[in-house]
């Protein structure tokens, strides 16, 4: 998830039913992803550690990951908010003497880099990579998405559907939607102290990061939930960081190449790793989840493409679309995942894949 989202899956959500017939137990409020005291650090090996970011939350930040070698380290994502970045900072500082010697992006959405300038001040000999497509968009795209008055205007919007009165939401959804304007609110004071700094170096395939006798593996496996996602393996404690390749319980599809997704997915299945530290959400300790992905992506694709064969309006195929097996094993009993996955996963996945199925491979990143 990106930037100010909030709209695209809050409209989303307040024009849908709930995917669950009883009546959902309400949930606590979820933790503000622009407080530190939100988030927590794991130690997931001797010198690897992940910063864990809430989850539940309309406005996001995701996952970091530290990899500390004999001289020197390595910083997986820096965040979203300068507040939390420079908490990470203070928690590397606090666990390592080592200086941070590269850090990655993996991919251009903000929550992901923005930070880059809190650990530049940090660390002003720091190398900042991602691969071309992620330092291009950061540039094209990402860095456009830094504007308060934005989110100024979907804050407006937002109060405009909470206070029509002729307009029919659930008590749940409208609780969702006024969870949204909350976080809004603070969204936007944050944004003024944003610094954007793109990564200033590039890499295409891959490459080995040696932090002493420590390896540390940067590749790129494909296009999947953006054209230039990137995931970083560590062989001696078997983590890999997936970016927003993977995240749990909601994937988030937008702009996504969802056929190309399932390969990629594949290939990330097949390494040696025992942790997984998704783009968001909780730590994964096998597998199963990446898998299910990849099953739940590629029976979207072969729907679309079925739809498209019989000649199928989108409008019409979008209502038809069925993951709900998938969605049932990942969000069990959670309403807020219920409440959110059409919105953040099925639609834009199937409706990217749709298009997919008519046009070939994709190109754009648009987040329709």
């Amino acid at each position: 998830m990106t930037r100010t989202r909030i709209t695209v899956i809050a409209f989303a959500c307040a024009a849908a039913a709930p995917a669950y017939s009883r009546p959902p137990v309400t949930p606590p409020l979820p933790a503000s992803p622009m407080v530190p005291a939100s988030y927590r650090t794991v130690k997931l090996a001797d010198g690897v550690y992940a910063f864990v970011a809430p989850i539940e939350t309309n406005v996001v930040s995701g996952n970091s990951l530290l990899v500390i070698g004999e001289d020197g380290a390595l910083v997986v994502d820096t965040q979203q908010f300068a507040a939390v970045a420079r908490w990470e900072v203070a928690e590397i500082k606090k666990l390592t003497d080592q200086p941070v010697r590269y850090v990655i992006n993996t991919h251009w959405h903000n929550d992901h880099w923005l930070g880059n300038a809190t650990f530049r001040e940090a660390w002003p000999d720091a190398m900042f990579l991602a691969t071309p497509n992620t330092r291009r968009l950061v540039i094209e795209k990402g860095i456009g998405f830094v504007d308060p008055a934005k989110a100024s205007e979907q804050l407006a919007q937002l109060a405009a559907v909470l206070a029509d009165r002729k307009r029919k939401i659930a008590p749940l959804t409208r609780r969702y939607l006024e969870v949204a304007r909350d976080e809004l609110r603070d969204y936007i004071p944050a944004m003024k102290e944003a610094r954007p700094e793109p990564p200033a170096a590039a890499f295409d395939r891959a490459f080995t990061v040696h932090l002493g006798a420590r390896e540390v593996d940067v590749r790129f496996l494909g296009r999947g939930n953006t054209g230039g996602d990137a995931a970083v393996y560590v062989p001696d404690a078997k983590v890999v960081a997936t970016g927003d390749l993977v995240v749990h319980p909601v994937p988030f599809a937008f702009g996504s190449f969802i056929g190309e997704w399932v390969g990629t997915l594949g290939k990330l299945a097949e390494l040696d790793a025992k942790t997984i530290v998704p783009g968001h959400g909780e730590l994964q300790h096998d597998m199963r989840y990446v898998r299910a992905l990849a099953a739940a992506l590629a029976s979207i694709s072969a729907q679309a493409r079925a739809a498209q064969a019989a000649g199928k309006p989108l409008e019409q195929a979008r209502k038809a679309v069925d993951v709900r097996s998938f969605e049932q094993e990942t969000c069990g009993d959670d309403p807020w995942c219920h409440l959110g996955f059409p919105g953040a996963f099925v639609q834009p996945a199937f409706d990217r894949a749709f298009r997919e199925a008519k046009e070939g491979p994709l190109q754009d990143e648009n987040e329709d």
